[in-house]
């Protein structure tokens, strides 16, 4: 399609309409990430670039806003929304901290510290690069979490920076430190999607090799804000993308492989 974005009605997936113009006027889009920065009571927000697209979903159309992060940066990976005029992101593949914080006034601050040095990688952007991370906010902004890609590791922050729960996962298949080649690295969440009463990761649970050869089908494991694991649901496709619905008890999810169909899957309750 000319359009980068879809609607559907929901439950039944009847299509509506679609919206977003790729190109270069003040409210198309280039790149929007897959991830929203924040859901809003009638839309999102999608990074682009270093700009904000601002989308109203309305029952006949969209309408689309933009507005400029003015930090001086100009790239802003994993952006998170921790309070109405604040934000978080990577801390950037050459910094030493984790994360970097936005203030309202233009100001920004890095922060965090990895669970190892570059020692063990020969460099900083080899260590930064074996603990990428997921991070999703609350929809209350009370905290966010941040899951590690190559260990089954997360923490969970309050949205001021405070680290309130360090949670270390024993299972296999994993391994306790990233490998340094990083072909012989596990790959777990690939999605992260939050609500009030728990955090989903979407996992796949496989090295490079194994994904290639489809060696098994992702998992979506399901946690309390609290850190607790509570169940584990496998999956019987490949999706690399999915939302919850908690009140209709579905999981909607897509493949990047597969344009034709959205996957709806049921949810048992907890």
């Amino acid at each position: 399609m000319d359009t980068m974005f879809q609607c559907f009605h929901l439950p039944d997936l009847t299509f509506q309409y679609s919206f977003g113009t790729q190109g270069q006027g003040p409210n198309d889009f280039v790149l929007p990430s897959i991830t929203p920065v924040k859901y809003q009571k009638n839309g999102f927000v999608v990074l682009d670039g270093i700009n904000l697209k601002h989308i109203s979903v309305e029952k006949d159309k969209a309408i689309v806003q933009t507005s400029t992060l003015n930090y001086g940066l100009n790239c802003f990976n994993d952006l998170i929304s921790i309070s109405d005029s604040s934000y978080c992101c990577n801390g950037g593949f050459e910094n030493e901290k984790e994360f970097r914080f936005l203030y309202p006034d233009g100001n920004h601050e890095s922060w965090g510290e990895y669970p190892e040095t570059e020692e063990r990688f020969g460099s900083v952007l080899g260590r930064n690069q074996a603990y990428i991370k997921m991070t999703v906010t609350k929809p209350d902004k009370s905290c966010f979490v941040s899951f590690y890609q190559h260990i089954r590791r997360f923490r969970i922050y309050g949205k001021d920076g405070e680290l309130k729960r360090d949670v270390i996962l024993d299972i296999l298949p994993g391994q306790e430190r990233p490998d340094v080649d990083d072909y012989l690295r596990f790959i777990h969440p690939i999605s992260i999607y939050a609500t009030d009463s728990y955090i989903y990761t979407l996992n796949l649970d496989m090295t490079t090799e194994e994904i290639e050869n489809r060696k098994t089908t992702p998992n979506i494991q399901v946690f309390d804000w609290e850190g607790k694991p509570l169940t584990q649901y496998k999956l019987d496709c490949f999706i690399n993308t999915f939302v919850v619905d908690e009140v209709a008890n579905k999981i909607y999810g897509a493949f990047v492989e597969d344009e034709d169909h959205i996957y709806v899957f049921n949810l048992p309750r907890l």
